[in-house]
């Protein structure tokens, strides 16, 4: 059985370089999505760093990795294009970031994949999600685009029309025209349902070729969809959720420990998580930060990874 990790990153490539050095076996190898914001040449300086038997494979074109932005989604697509390239096709890809970190050894993560077959990890959710305000109906009905910075208004994302009115005078003025022009609700279109979903999934080949087709059959879907907020938990969930034989085959679940408790959310997981890591069953966790706390690190390589 073959694993692809598609390897999302964006910052501390040293904690990249520790993630793909506890996941890797022979069985496995990398495609890494480097968001284009960062700096390309210490992730290259740093991965060089690894044993040279590890397959690391880096993806192009890089894609504005935004937090929440449709680059994220291209960054998959291309990923999942290499995939079904490589002359030896990975059984399953499976979708994580930078900051993901196991919680469970390398064997378990293998043993769940190849015991998972012809599946797919991935959670087809429709609307109303019950822990989301509004169930996410705003994700996909208003207008939402982070503000580049060359613009005179409020920097960071936007929903137009807003709840509330602008914080400048600038941004109630945008406002106001979008409210005019674009009519709301936004209607999508009809060749596909809706369905969020935890934006850390796994796909077979045949699956990633179903979403690539749908892709290249609809680009229209892509267009709408790229003013919809948090894509990444919107657009393959979309796509193979609307179809019965794909959302027949997924798993309705992920495989990460979050905590999204906390005001900024999920929460960077520190040592004092420690115990809830220790007894969790999910194979993986997320977030970490080295430049947090790396210690935490270095209690699930001696606790959890049997690394000892």
């Amino acid at each position: 059985m073959k694993l692809a990790y598609l390897l999302k990153a964006h910052k501390n490539p040293s904690q990249v370089r520790r993630l793909i050095s506890r996941l890797a076996t022979k069985e496995s190898c990398f495609l890494l999505t480097i968001d284009r914001n960062s700096d390309f040449g210490s992730f290259r300086r740093e991965l060089a760093k690894l044993p040279s038997d590890i397959p690391c494979y880096w993806i192009a074109p890089r894609q504005d990795g935004t937090w929440c932005g449709p680059g994220l989604v291209l960054s998959s697509l291309s990923a999942l294009e290499f995939a079904l390239q490589m002359k030896e096709v990975p059984d399953h890809v499976y979708q994580i970031s930078g900051q993901c970190y196991p919680i469970k050894p390398v064997r378990k993560i293998i043993a769940f994949f190849e015991a998972l077959g012809d599946r797919c990890v991935m959670e087809c959710i429709p609307p109303p999600v019950s822990s989301w305000p509004d169930g996410g109906w705003s994700r996909i009905e208003k207008y939402h685009w982070h503000t580049p910075r060359w613009l005179p208004f409020d920097k960071g994302w936007r929903q137009y029309p807003e709840d509330r009115a602008g914080t400048t005078w600038k941004s109630r003025a945008l406002d106001m025209v979008v409210r005019w022009k674009f009519p709301l609700p936004r209607k999508g279109p009809a060749c596909i349902d809706h369905y969020f979903g935890h934006a850390f999934w796994s796909l077979t080949p045949r699956a990633a070729e179903y979403v690539l087709r749908f892709h290249r059959q609809h680009p229209e879907v892509y267009r709408h969809h790229k003013y919809t907020f948090v894509l990444d938990e919107y657009f393959v969930q979309s796509i193979l959720g609307s179809s019965d034989e794909w959302r027949s085959k997924a798993t309705g679940t992920h495989l990460h420990y979050c905590d999204w408790t906390k005001p900024i959310r999920p929460a960077v997981l520190t040592m004092d998580y420690r115990n809830v890591l220790r007894e969790t069953d999910w194979l993986m966790a997320r977030k970490f930060d080295e430049t947090v706390d790396s210690s935490i690190l270095d209690w699930i390589d001696r606790n959890l990874l049997e690394m000892n």
